[in-house]
């Protein structure tokens, strides 16, 4: 495993990872998080006014939750648009489908033809996958399983736009389980932030007493999650140049949001400009 998570350092900082974070999907309880927050405001004092962060959820989960309802809704589309072909190719038409939707409109057809045997099978497979409680891998169909694991091995190649994969969220995560550790996922779609005071907070910990407390005068850490078992704290620092990576990635996610594009005659310019037409 890489050396890409070290021991906190008595501080809060770009790549401060900390437990204790509410989940936004239904199969995870709480996750971690991440500080994105620029160096420049929180090298010795921490002048931000807020700490912004990313949620951090175990491969496990983020393979369920995204990847898993992907692979699902590329299945069905791929035996919806087969269907599609066919009632037009027997049927020059596709108003069944249009109008009662794809489970009737594959009850209409001919179930002897051997293509609308093969992606009814697809379709309802699809179907049951949706319905599957959660992490019941077991009931999803080998068909959709290897779309799933094709969808993790985009992500830990970093060819998913909206997601980074980091191999642990503890300094000490894996080391007597080398090569076991699943990994974890960083989301770019999920920004939260926590006022300066509560960040300052995260040093020295923060159980469910001491957030019930400080929650009543800070609405921002309703962001935050402890009980009885979980308590808020930094668990590791990601590590140069992994940190440099992660704000790469996410700088390229949101570097344009609100800006227009190019207006498409700079493009044409460029013809004249070569021809000498200007």
């Amino acid at each position: 495993m890489r050396n890409s998570v070290i021991l906190p350092k008595n501080r809060i900082t770009q790549g401060t990872i900390f437990c204790g974070v509410k989940s936004s999907y239904p199969s995870v309880g709480h996750c971690y998080g991440i500080c994105i927050t620029a160096r420049c405001d929180t090298a010795r004092d921490f002048k931000a006014p807020n700490l912004t962060f990313l949620p951090i959820i175990p491969m496990r989960c983020w393979l369920w939750e995204e990847a898993l309802p992907k692979a699902i809704l590329d299945q069905k589309k791929a035996s919806i648009g087969a269907l599609k072909k066919y009632l037009i190719r027997k049927y020059n038409t596709t108003t069944i489908l249009e109008s009662f939707g794809a489970e009737k409109a594959f009850d209409s057809v001919d179930q002897k033809d051997k293509e609308i045997k093969s992606h009814r099978l697809l379709f309802d497979e699809a179907l049951a996958a949706e319905k599957a409680p959660p992490n019941e891998w077991k009931l999803i169909s080998p068909s959709i399983v290897k779309k799933v694991e094709a969808e993790g091995n985009l992500l830990i190649s970093g060819k998913i736009q909206d997601f980074h994969f980091i191999d642990s969220v503890e300094a000490t995560y894996g080391i007597d389980e080398q090569g076991k550790n699943e990994g974890f996922v960083v989301s770019f779609r999920d920004i939260r932030a926590l006022s300066r005071s509560s960040a300052q907070e995260l040093k020295d910990g923060i159980d469910a007493e001491k957030l019930k407390i400080l929650i009543e005068s800070d609405p921002s850490l309703n962001h935050l999650y402890a009980d009885d078992e979980v308590i808020i704290y930094p668990t590791g620092e990601l590590s140069s140049p992994y940190i440099e990576q992660l704000m790469q990635n996410f700088s390229l996610v949101f570097g344009r949001i609100g800006t227009q594009n190019v207006p498409p005659h700079y493009a044409d310019n460029i013809q004249k400009l070569i021809r000498g037409e200007n």
